[in-house]
């Protein structure tokens, strides 16, 4: 499995994709999906999974956003992400 990590957050202005590991195997964690209420001055943190196929293998996005998906959020995030890895290779 390969996974993507997806960051949209304004106030640490962190925007875009990297890569995680190549592979991911059952010993490595993964943050669990939820909101993580804001505090400080900082908005709530909202981190989803995305699930996609990227060269016939499966993908996992971890989105990490000040803001919750819509499904349409969600779609262009995939798209965007499969967009990266092509210009990876």
């Amino acid at each position: 499995m390969r996974i993507a990590v997806y960051q949209d957050l304004s106030m640490e202005n962190k925007h875009g994709f990297s890569i995680g590991h190549e592979s991911a195997t059952e010993n490595i964690l993964v943050v669990r999906e939820g909101v993580l209420p804001g505090a400080f001055g900082y908005p709530s943190l909202y981190t989803r999974h995305l699930r996609s196929c990227f060269n016939n293998q499966p993908l996992l996005i971890i989105s990490i956003t000040d803001y919750e998906l819509t499904d349409d959020k969600r779609q262009e995030i995939i798209r965007d992400c499969e967009q990266f890895l092509l210009e990876q290779n």
